[in-house]
């Protein structure tokens, strides 16, 4: 069945009724529908200015001179197709999220529950967990919505960092079948920590509760992954989605990249995000708390903790809470040290 969404993306493909310029921070363009963001968000659509062009044409736009151009893209991706793509989630743009079927109230209730008490809280099918089965093998049986798959690739997040990077003027998505990367058979790029904390920023700046719950999970996602690291990962080779033992060397990659930039992404947390917003402020504690018995997590973010004094007092209330739920997983639960088996 055809939802709302499936038009949506052909619109976002296709700028020919777009009727609205928004200019991000390098200056590109993308050219967009007052209608879609103005449902999604009254604050942005409150911005919309007004102007002639040389052949005395009015031009609708808006200037957001201070949001990077990845996180608008995917801002947009999200007013578009319900979901955005990054780097652990690709393909999410052609699959509304769980967020789009959730009520006001809903959304209102979870944003005031931290992701790890939540009843049921499984965020979002986290693509580097669940792209394989209990064999071992890729399955690529079933889609997220539980129907049928082609095996088809999907689109790569990647694209964004590179889409037409030459030019000042450019339509959203560009041609939607052009270089597309199958997720079973994906090089590590990264992870998406800081692209999640800078999406829930700007969600929360206009007010767009559906994609600052989806922001937010999934920087809770990416950032309980730095508990999974172990200096003794062996990583001999690329990691590569193609066979169980290389998902777990991109496993093992990306929990040393998180491990790497967790305390700078803690610290980009507390420079952005206010201190009224406690949901959000309160996951990094819970997550050092839970990995302070590890030598090594302990003194990565034992500079982070002298800087900022808030924070160890946040720690230690964490620890003298019950269980967290942060070890819900089995591959941290069925490990001693915590490493990825």
């Amino acid at each position: 069945m055809t939802t709302i969404y499936e038009d949506l993306r052909d619109l976002f493909f296709n700028p020919r009724y777009s009727d609205l310029k928004i200019v991000c921070q390098d200056g590109t363009e993308f050219r967009v529908h007052c209608m879609v963001i103005s449902l999604h968000s009254p604050i942005l659509a409150s911005m919309i200015t007004e102007s002639k062009d040389s052949h005395g044409q009015t031009i609708l736009r808006i200037e957001l001179p201070d949001v990077d151009f990845t996180t608008l893209y995917m801002m947009l991706q999200f007013f578009y197709g319900g979901d955005y793509n990054d780097y652990e989630n690709v393909g999410s743009f052609h699959f509304p999220s769980y967020v789009i079927f959730m009520t006001p109230e809903q959304i209102d209730a979870s944003l005031e529950t931290l992701p790890c008490f939540r009843v049921g809280s499984t965020t979002e099918n986290g693509s580097v967990d669940d792209d394989y089965d209990n064999t071992g093998e890729p399955d690529g049986s079933q889609n997220k919505n539980g129907d049928e798959g082609t095996g088809e690739a999907e689109e790569s997040c990647l694209d964004v960092r590179n889409h037409n990077k030459g030019s000042q003027t450019q339509e959203p998505g560009g041609d939607e079948n052009t270089d597309r990367d199958d997720r079973r058979d994906r090089t590590f790029q990264g992870h998406n920590l800081f692209d999640s904390l800078n999406v829930y920023c700007v969600a929360s700046r206009f007010n767009i509760s559906p994609l600052k719950l989806l922001a937010r999970d999934r920087f809770y996602r990416t950032a309980e992954k730095v508990l999974m690291f172990s200096p003794n990962i062996i990583d001999e080779k690329e990691a590569r989605w193609l066979t169980h033992d290389d998902q777990r060397i991109y496993r093992s990659k990306l929990a040393k990249a998180v491990f790497d930039d967790f305390p700078q992404a803690v610290r980009e947390l507390y420079e952005t995000v206010p201190e009224s917003d406690t949901m959000m402020r309160a996951i990094p504690p819970m997550i050092i708390a839970a990995g302070y018995n590890s030598d090594e997590f302990r003194d990565s973010v034992k500079p982070l903790l002298e800087q900022y004094p808030d924070l160890v007092l946040a720690v230690v209330e964490c620890m003298r809470m019950p269980h967290s739920g942060l070890w819900s997983e089995p591959s941290l639960a069925d490990s001693e040290d915590g490493s990825i088996r």
